[in-house]
Formats: structure tokens, C-alpha cells, sequence
């Protein structure tokens, strides 16, 4: 799988993707790939797993156990609005 290109964005948000899904064929719908940020792969990862969907990280690297890979990281200068929503998109660095 090819690494996500620095202008691509997730599906679902206006956040950086963190990972390339791809979602196989269903029914009448062709597979599809979609991109997602950190924060909406972890809130999917339980139902793409049991879809057998593909996870492939920002290098174009197999991910397995997203949960356990990308980790809330609270964004500075917000800090009210994501105690209050969760928190930020940011995958982790280390």
C-alpha cells in the first residue's frame, strides 16, 4: 500500500488521516477506501475488525490493533472544549 499523501484528508472530519481503510465489497457496493483520523480509527477499529476491513497506517503499513497504536493526546489551547469532547485527532509520536 502506498503512504497517504501530506494533502489528503479523513473522510469523516478536516483532520490529518492517520490511516487508509479499505472497506470490501457489500452486497451491490464495490470495496472502498476511506481515510480516517486517529480519534474516528479508534472509535470505528471494533467494527472495521469485524467487517475484516484492511488497515494501513500513514507509511502504508498493515495495522492490526489501531486502540492500542494511536492514543488521545489533548490539543493545547483548547483544553475546556476536549475535556468536555473527548480530545484532538493527534496520533501519538513515540
Amino acid at each position: 500500500m502506498t503512504p497517504i499523501d501530506a494533502a489528503t484528508r479523513a473522510c469523516c472530519c478536516p483532520s490529518q488521516p492517520v490511516a487508509r481503510v479499505v472497506l470490501p465489497r457489500s452486497g451491490d457496493r464495490d470495496a472502498q477506501e476511506i481515510f480516517l483520523c486517529a480519534h474516528h480509527l479508534r472509535a470505528s477499529a471494533a467494527r472495521l475488525r469485524e467487517l475484516g476491513a484492511p488497515i494501513y497506517d500513514e507509511l502504508g503499513l498493515p495495522v492490526t490493533t489501531p486502540e492500542k497504536i494511536f492514543v488521545v493526546v489533548p490539543s493545547h489551547g483548547a483544553a475546556d472544549r476536549n475535556e468536555k469532547e473527548g480530545a484532538s485527532c493527534a496520533p501519538t509520536t513515540s
